[in-house]
């Protein structure tokens, strides 16, 4: 197996999933989103002090 650069293996899992990410959605490539692709949706989980950025002051998203 030849010897890859540092970081080359990294992007070319991040193309297959881009690539798989994109077939699921029924596309070939990003040109084909648009604002259709995107839903309002609820938080999965409610904000706890074990969250990733629970004590930031950010103003409430209305989507």
């Amino acid at each position: 197996m030849p010897k890859q650069a540092p970081g080359q293996r990294l992007f070319e899992i991040l193309e297959d999933e881009i690539r798989i990410c994109l077939s699921l959605l029924g596309v070939t490539g990003y040109h084909e989103l648009d604002k259709s692709y995107i839903r309002p949706a609820r938080p999965a989980v409610s904000v706890h002090v074990h969250s990733a950025f629970p004590h930031l002051n950010l103003p409430r998203e209305t989507y």
